[in-house]
């Protein structure tokens, strides 16, 4: 069958070409191929993870009711933020409810790491940061929208949903990690979702990795989706202080462990 260079994979994601998915799915590795015991017990642990948790249904229920929220805004500016993948509103919202993949495997990284203190960039709607709270209701999630609008819809979200441990911030201060330091703290995990400043990513990034430790962690989501996101995640894999980084396709893992090899790895997912 003939498929032409604008067709889209609706099974992986309405926005993803076929072309990039094949030459993911041809360079990616099984659990079968995997010589690190690390990454083996990442594979075969949270990442092939296949149990049927109880939030997953809590999760999509969310999902679909933020949507449906939004899709239902009169108000031109919430509207023309949907539409910043340049997809649409109704397409975008196909894809954020019925595409969970990825969600769960945050939650099921979450579970797995245990991270107490994360940093969530980028956010759009909140749902990445609700996702987190499900997996860890002990953590405490710092977010920081793209844009006052974003906030505005995160905090109306969160507000209503009520998560006590998460805190939302219009901007990214120096203070706060002042206090990080002042306190002896870490960042256990920094998750980067809609990069659209990469300059004002980056500098957050650089000025959180002294805060870092060795079992930190990072996640670069849409890697796929938006070319921000791809090249953030282009710079972090040859970053000094990163090591052993993990390629799902639209999801990638990066970590700071010491004593791994530094190492891309390419994982079927």
């Amino acid at each position: 069958m003939y498929i032409s260079k604008n067709y889209y994979l609706s099974s992986i994601n309405d926005m993803i070409p076929v072309t990039s998915y094949i030459k993911y799915f041809l360079s990616s590795q099984t659990r079968y191929e995997i010589h690190s015991p690390f990454l083996y017990n990442l594979v075969t642990g949270p990442i092939n993870d296949k149990t049927d948790y109880p939030a997953y249904r809590l999760m999509k229920s969310i999902n679909k009711d933020v949507y449906e929220d939004l899709f239902r805004s009169t108000d031109a500016k919430t509207k023309k933020l949907l539409e910043l993948p340049a997809i649409g509103l109704r397409k975008q919202r196909k894809n954020v409810v019925k595409n969970n993949k990825y969600h769960r495997l945050v939650f099921r990284l979450i579970r797995y790491f245990n991270p107490k203190t994360i940093f969530d960039l980028g956010s759009f709607t909140g749902l990445s940061a609700i996702h987190m709270s499900i997996a860890s209701p002990e953590s405490q999630i710092f977010t920081f929208p793209f844009n006052q609008l974003a906030y505005n819809l995160l905090y109306d979200n969160i507000s209503r949903i009520d998560f006590n441990n998460i805190i939302p911030s219009e901007i990214f201060s120096a203070s706060l990690l002042l206090q990080f330091e002042n306190k002896n703290r870490k960042i256990d995990l920094i998750c980067i979702n809609r990069c659209c400043k990469p300059g004002e990513i980056l500098k957050i990034i650089e000025d959180s990795i002294p805060f870092l430790s060795n079992e930190s962690f990072m996640i670069i989501r849409d890697l796929n989706n938006n070319d921000k996101n791809r090249s953030l995640w282009n710079h972090m894999k040859a970053h000094e202080k990163t090591t052993v980084t993990v390629d799902l396709f639209n999801l990638g893992i990066i970590f700071f462990k010491k004593e791994l090899s530094k190492e891309n790895f390419i994982i079927r997912f």
